[in-house]
């Protein structure tokens, strides 16, 4: 193995929200772009399931499109099959919010696809322009949870992919409410595993010295690595893959002998603390795209 996740950090954090009379509900929107500042919602969907005895019960669902004021790109309406004669008789956002907020804060947990990147961030700016406050609940993103625990599987984390990976059934993607179907279908199953899911304990403690983002000098490659420089081992023989979203090691032997003998929960919680806490970080993800998008303004300062 030479990738690797934090998934019993993940464990402990989403095994204390899957208690028995917990209400969840898996949602997903649509918009016409992928600006929370610029864009707004076109179609939101959501089910709601009680969590009892060991299982999901469906309480109910609820799907609304939303009629934008203004023209798709043309290039949403080749995703989803949204015009603007279907969306220009839809109710607009100030007559359908109450709803989606009462629907939300309903909820113990929200679940869906890529949400914490994506739609909680779209919903934080919908109901910002509206004024309208939305207390928010604890997330489960099950994108995160396919990457955690089908690392080795799959080297695409799409939602067809994942779904096509793991549910024997058909949907139609980019339609917010099968989206939502197929992100259930999808969570029930890698929370079964998450459950089953055991990593081996390794005591070595090697300590970070420091750490730098490096981006692929080659135009075009989506490659850019938070190298590490530790007590052992030489300078880059670990780094943070910022695309792929995991730990991996170069492909030197002294490389894959310390990937596969040191403590990498304990290392990233190191990385962590000195790179990622104190900027309100929770994740390397989100540090690397953070570090990423400062090197990209860099460059285009100097330009």
């Amino acid at each position: 193995m030479d990738k690797w996740r934090n998934t019993t950090k993940r464990k402990n954090q989403i095994l204390p929200l899957i208690q028995n009379g917990a209400k969840f509900l898996v949602f997903d929107a649509e918009t016409t772009g992928l600006n929370p500042e610029e864009d707004t919602i076109i179609q939101f969907s959501c089910e709601g399931y009680l969590r009892k005895d060991q299982s999901f019960i469906k309480i109910g669902e609820f799907n609304t499109y939303l009629n934008p004021k203004r023209p798709l790109p043309t290039i949403i309406t080749e995703i989803t099959g949204l015009t603007d004669e279907l969306l220009k008789e839809q109710p607009t956002a100030k007559e359908v919010a109450d709803k989606m907020i009462a629907l939300l804060e309903w909820a113990d947990v929200w679940v869906g696809y890529n949400l914490d990147a994506f739609d909680v961030k779209m919903l934080n700016s919908f109901f910002a322009k509206l004024g309208l406050p939305l207390t928010h609940r604890p997330t489960i993103d099950v994108l995160t949870l396919a990457r955690d625990l089908l690392l080795e599987e799959l080297t695409n984390f799409k939602l067809q992919s994942v779904t096509a990976h793991l549910v024997k059934e058909t949907f139609s993607f980019h339609d917010s409410k099968e989206d939502v179907r197929a992100t259930y279908e999808c969570f029930v199953r890698l929370l079964h595993k998450l459950e089953l899911y055991e990593e081996e304990e390794k005591e070595e403690v090697t300590y970070l010295k420091s750490a730098h983002i490096v981006k692929s000098p080659f135009k075009g490659k989506p490659d850019v690595r938070i190298k590490l420089t530790l007590t052992d081992g030489e300078a880059g023989d670990l780094y943070f893959d910022v695309f792929k979203q995991c730990w991996c090691c170069k492909k030197t032997d002294a490389a894959k002998q310390l990937f596969s003998r040191i403590n990498l929960g304990d290392l990233e919680e190191q990385f962590m603390e000195q790179y990622g806490y104190k900027y309100k970080y929770r994740l390397p993800e989100e540090v690397g795209f953070a570090w990423y998008d400062f090197i990209k303004k860099q460059e285009r300062e100097n330009r």
